[in-house]
């Protein structure tokens, strides 16, 4: 009986943990990414203070990329939390580089440990930029016989840099 109730207690949290819908505006993240049993709301944790990331290729010979690092308010983070369909901002960017002609790059510079931080690329030809990718997400949610959702979008992807 134990093993029952134990396999039905992880089922429903591995249940509550499935995306619902999942939506890019822009270019796909490859690296660093979350496991298809994660929600894309749920950062990523990356091993290193200065990881790699990863796009989808550009199919154009011309074009470039831009890539850039958001530092967002915790504050503003834990309220949205509260309201998940809340808009925040992005936060302050904390690094940014242009004109990338390979669709990767490992940070020049090491972020700070154990901190929250968006990113986003978007594609360059000349002075002509396209929007920053971003994702929207709705996750539905079930706990014993009740059920929820959480929505967000027009949101930069996710990822959490190592403890000391």
């Amino acid at each position: 009986m134990k093993k029952v109730i134990i396999l039905c207690f992880f089922f429903t949290l591995v249940a509550s943990c499935m995306p619902a819908m999942r939506h890019y505006s822009g270019i796909k993240p490859i690296a660093p990414k979350n496991s298809l049993l994660l929600p894309q709301m749920t950062p990523v944790n990356v091993d290193s203070l200065q990881p790699d990331f990863k796009w989808e290729a550009a199919v154009e010979d011309s074009t470039t990329f831009d890539f850039s690092i958001w530092k967002p308010n915790i504050e503003e983070v834990k309220a949205a939390s509260a309201y998940p369909e809340s808009s925040i901002s992005w936060g302050n960017e904390v690094y940014y580089v242009e004109n990338l002609k390979d669709n990767f790059h490992k940070l020049e510079r090491p972020l700070e440990y154990d901190t929250l931080y968006y990113w986003s690329v978007r594609k360059r030809r000349g002075s002509s930029v396209s929007d920053w990718s971003t994702f929207d997400e709705t996750v539905i949610y079930t706990i014993g016989i009740a059920t929820g959702r959480t929505s967000v979008s027009n949101t930069p992807f996710r990822f959490r840099t190592p403890a000391k």
